[in-house]
C-alpha cells in the first residue's frame, strides 16, 4: 500500500509515522495516527467499529473501547482541524463506524494495505490541550536578557526603540529557555485577500462606524476558509486604506493597494443607510466588488440589502456569494460563532467597538480606550472588545490593566475557533511577560499557518523580547524562504534591522533599514518608510554619524506626521533629542524633548511621558539647574508610581538621589539610593542593583566612609562581571581605585 498518503495539503508518511501539513509536522499521538492510516487505507468506504477495535486494540488489550475510540477520533479531528458536525475529512456513521470522505492521493507503496499493527510507533507527543502545546526544546542555557517590560516598548514602533534616559537602569534578569525555530520547509502559500474600508455613500457621520464593522465581519467570514489568508485590519490601516477611497478605484489603483498589502484580491465597495421619517428600522444597502489581481477577469459585483438591526445576516449573504464563487464551500457550523462574535450583538456596543477599533488603528489609543470601555460596559461578554481594550491599555503604558483585559478576553473566547483562541492566549502571555509560553503558542500558530506572516513576526517579537536574538534571526530567515511579497519582505527587513541594532551590528541594521526604505518607496508606503528611517537614524547615531542620524530622523518625523502617527513622531523626535544631547547641545535637545512630551500627553502614553521627563531632567542637570531637574525627575516618579512600574520608580529615585548629592545632602542621597536599591532587588534587576551600588559607593567615598564605599564598589563589580556590563564594571573598578 502507499508508504505516503496525501490529501488536501496534508501528507502521511508511514515509514516515519508522521503527518505533515504544507511541509510542517502536525503533532499526533499513536492511536489517532493508527486510526488515520486505517481510514486512509479504505478511503471512501465505511470502516466499522469492529474493524477499528481489532486493528487498534487487539483481543489481549483491555480498554474502555467506546471512550477510547471517542478520544482517538476527537484528537484526530483536532489535529486535522475537522468538524464533527460539518466534516471535510472524517464522516461519522452513527452506530456503524467512520469514513474518510476527502480525495486521497497514493504517493508510494508498501506491501500489506491493512498492516496497521506492523507500523513503527510514532514518537510520543504531549497532549494538545487548549493551554498546553507541544514544542521542541532549545538546547543550552538561557542567558540573561533585557527586561521584557523595557523591551516591549521597542515593539510599539517597528519592533525597536529603547525609551529610557541615560540614567534609567535597564534590567538584565535570567530568563527561561525560549523556543528555537525548527521549521525550514517552504509552505504552500494560500491566496491572500484584503478588505479595505467601505465607502459611506451618504457621508452621514453617525453611520461612519459601519465601515469598520462591515469590514471586520467580512474579514472574519473569509478567514474561516483554510484556503484563504486574510490581511489583518491593522495592516490595512497602516497602508492608509481603513478609510475608503473617495471614488471607485481603478484597476491600477487596486493593483497598487495589492502591492502595498501583499494581497492577491481586494474586496471594496460602499454602503448606504436608508431611513424613512417615522418608518421602520433603517435598512442598509451593501454594494461590494471583489477584484482578483492575479486574473484579467472583471470584478465580481454583489448587492445585498437588509435591516440595519441584523448586520450578521447582511454580511452572511455576501459571504455566501463570495465563498461560492471561489469554491470555498458553505460556512462551517463551527465558524458561525466566530463570525457572529466578530462584533458585539448590541447595536450601541457594536457602534462603540467599531469606533474604538478605528481609533486604535489610527494611532489614537487614548480615544480608543474610552470608546472600548463604553462597549465593554454595554456588552461585557464580547471577547474582541476586551482584547482590543488590552491593546489600548498597553499602548498607553498601563500593563497591569492590559494583562487583566487580555485574560478576560481569553476567558470569554472559549468556543471560538482554535486559531483565534490561540492568538488571544499568545497576546495574553505577551502582556503578562510570560515569554516562553507566548513563544510556544506563536510557534504552534506558525507551524499550522506557515504562510501567515503575522504569526511569524509575533514569534520573532517574543524571541526578541526574551533576548534570544539568534532565534529571532533564524525565525526571520525561515520567513524569507516562503516567497514573501515585497510588502512582507519590508516588514521582515524592519524586524531584522531591530535585531541587528540590539546585538550591536549597526552597519547591518542600517543596511536592512535601507532595504525596507527602498521597498517602502517603491510601494509608496509611508508607514514602512517612517519605521525604516527611524531605525536607520538609530543605527547611524550608534555609528557616530550624528548628522546623518538627524536627517533620517527628520524625514521619519515628516512621514509619521503625514499619516497621523503621533507616537511615531514622538519617537523620531526623541532620537533627534538624544543625538543633540550626546553632542552637549542641551538646550536644543530639551526643545525636542518638550515637543515629544506634548505629543505623548496627547495620546496618553504615560510611560513614554515619564521617560521623556527624565530626559528633560538630564538636560537641566547637565546645565547645573538642579531645581528644574528635580522637578522633572519628580514628575517621572509620579507617573511611574501611577503605572505601578517598579523599574521606572527605581530609576527616577536614582536620579533624585543624584540631585540630592549635588546639592550637598549626602546623607539624604544615600538614604534615597537605598530605597531605589530595595526596589531593584525586589524586581531582580541586577544592572540596576549594580548601578545603584556604584552611586552609593561614590557617596560613601565623598563622606570619607572608605570601608563602606569599598564594600559597595566590590559588590557592584561582582554583579557587573556576572552580567557582562563593561561600562558598569569600569565604574566599579575606578571607584575601588579611588
Amino acid at each position: 500500500m502507499p508508504a505516503t498518503y496525501g490529501f488536501s495539503d496534508y501528507e502521511v508518511d508511514l515509514d516515519e509515522c508522521r503527518i505533515t501539513r504544507s511541509g510542517y509536522v502536525v503533532p499526533l499521538q499513536e492511536q489517532p495516527f493508527r486510526l488515520l492510516v486505517l481510514l486512509l487505507a479504505q478511503a471512501g468506504s465505511v470502516v466499522t467499529r469492529d474493524e477499528i477495535q481489532s486493528h487498534l486494540w487487539p483481543e489481549n488489550t483491555f480498554v474502555e473501547f467506546d471512550k477510547s475510540l471517542r478520544v482517538a477520533v476527537s484528537k484526530l479531528r483536532e489535529a486535522l482541524r475537522d468538524s464533527a458536525t460539518d466534516p471535510i475529512y472524517i464522516e461519522t456513521l452513527p452506530r456503524r463506524g467512520y469514513r474518510f470522505i476527502a480525495p486521497v492521493r497514493n504517493l508510494a507503496s508498501v506491501s500489506d494495505p491493512l498492516a496497521v499493527d506492523a507500523l513503527p510507533l510514532p514518537a510520543p507527543v504531549p497532549r494538545l490541550d487548549s493551554g498546553e502545546i507541544p514544542m521542541p526544546q532549545q538546547a543550552g542555557i538561557a542567558r540573561p536578557g533585557w527586561n521584557p517590560r523595557i523591551l516591549r516598548l521597542i515593539f510599539a514602533l517597528a519592533a525597536f526603540t529603547v525609551l529610557t534616559a541615560e540614567t534609567v537602569y535597564l534590567l538584565r534578569a535570567p530568563l527561561k529557555q525560549m523556543i528555537s525555530p525548527a521549521v525550514i520547509a517552504k509552505p504552500i502559500a494560500r491566496r491572500s485577500v484584503a478588505v479595505i474600508g467601505l465607502r459611506n455613500l451618504k457621508g452621514t457621520p453617525e453611520d461612519k462606524w459601519l465601515s469598520t464593522a462591515l469590514a471586520e465581519m467580512l474579514s472574519t467570514e473569509l478567514s474561516t476558509s483554510d484556503r484563504l489568508r486574510v490581511i489583518s485590519g491593522e495592516e490595512v490601516a497602516r497602508a492608509g486604506l481603513a478609510e475608503s477611497p473617495s471614488a471607485a478605484p481603478s484597476r491600477e489603483t487596486l493593483a497598487r493597494f495589492g502591492s502595498q498589502l501583499g494581497a492577491d484580491m481586494i474586496v471594496y465597495g460602499s454602503y448606504t443607510v436608508l431611513r424613512e421619517p417615522g418608518g421602520p428600522t433603517p435598512h442598509i444597502r451593501l454594494d461590494l466588488r471583489l477584484e482578483d489581481l492575479t486574473s484579467n477577469a472583471p470584478p465580481i459585483a454583489l448587492v445585498e440589502s437588509g435591516p440595519a438591526s441584523d448586520l450578521f445576516a447582511l454580511v452572511s449573504m455576501s459571504g455566501v456569494e463570495l465563498r461560492r464563487h471561489y469554491g470555498l464551500g458553505d460556512l462551517p457550523a463551527s465558524a458561525d460563532a466566530a463570525v457572529r462574535k466578530s462584533i458585539p450583538e448590541n447595536p450601541l456596543a457594536a457602534h462603540y467597538y467599531s469606533q474604538g477599533l478605528a481609533s486604535l488603528r489610527a494611532f489614537d489609543p487614548l480615544g480608543a480606550r474610552d470608546l472600548l470601555q463604553k462597549a465593554a460596559r454595554i456588552e461585557p461578554a464580547h471577547p474582541g472588545t476586551h482584547l482590543a481594550l488590552a491593546e489600548a491599555w498597553h499602548a498607553t503604558g498601563y500593563d497591569k490593566d492590559a494583562q487583566s483585559e487580555a485574560a478576560r478576553a481569553v476567558e470569554l473566547g472559549v468556543g471560538l475557533p482554535r486559531q483565534e483562541l490561540l492568538n488571544m492566549q499568545g497576546e495574553q502571555a505577551l502582556f503578562s511577560d510570560d515569554l516562553p509560553h507566548a513563544a510556544e503558542i506563536f510557534h504552534s500558530l506558525v507551524t499550522f499557518y506557515p504562510d501567515d506572516i503575522e504569526y511569524g513576526l509575533r514569534l520573532e517579537q517574543t524571541q526578541f523580547l526574551g533576548s534570544h536574538f539568534a532565534d529571532a534571526m533564524a525565525t526571520l530567515a525561515n520567513m524569507r524562504h516562503r516567497g514573501l511579497s515585497p510588502a512582507d519582505e519590508a516588514r521582515v527587513d524592519i524586524a531584522e534591522a531591530s535585531v541587528d541594532s540590539q546585538t550591536g551590528d549597526f552597519r547591518e541594521s542600517v543596511a536592512a533599514a535601507d532595504r525596507a526604505i527602498k521597498i517602502g518607496t517603491d510601494l509608496d508606503s509611508k508607514w514602512v518608510r517612517g519605521q525604516a528611517l527611524w531605525l536607520k537614524s538609530s543605527g547611524l547615531e550608534r555609528l557616530g554619524d550624528s548628522q546623518g542620524s538627524l536627517v533620517a530622523s527628520a524625514e521619519s518625523q515628516s512621514l509619521f506626521r503625514s499619516i497621523g502617527d503621533k507616537r511615531g513622531v514622538g519617537l523620531a523626535l526623541l532620537m533627534s533629542g538624544d543625538v543633540l544631547y550626546d553632542q552637549s547641545r542641551t538646550a536644543e535637545a530639551r526643545k525636542n524633548f518638550l515637543e515629544t512630551l506634548e505629543l505623548f500627553r496627547e495620546i496618553g502614553h504615560r510611560r513614554n511621558m515619564a521617560t521623556v521627563e527624565e530626559r528633560i531632567g538630564n538636560t537641566y542637570l547637565d546645565e547645573g539647574s538642579l531645581a528644574e531637574s528635580y522637578q522633572y525627575y519628580q514628575l517621572a516618579l509620579n507617573d511611574y508610581r501611577q503605572l505601578n512600574w517598579d523599574v521606572g520608580v527605581a530609576s527616577a529615585i536614582g536620579n533624585i538621589a543624584i540631585v540630592q548629592g549635588l546639592e550637598g545632602d549626602l546623607s539624604g542621597s544615600l538614604q534615597t539610593n537605598r530605597r531605589g536599591l530595595e526596589i531593584f532587588r525586589k524586581t531582580g534587576n541586577k544592572r540596576g542593583i549594580a548601578s545603584t551600588l556604584n552611586d552609593m559607593g561614590t557617596i560613601e567615598l565623598e563622606r570619607g566612609s572608605l570601608d563602606e564605599a569599598s564594600d559597595d564598589f566590590k559588590s557592584a563589580e561582582q554583579i557587573n562581571r556576572q552580567i557582562g556590563y563593561a561600562r558598569g564594571l569600569a565604574g566599579s573598578l575606578i571607584g575601588e581605585g579611588d
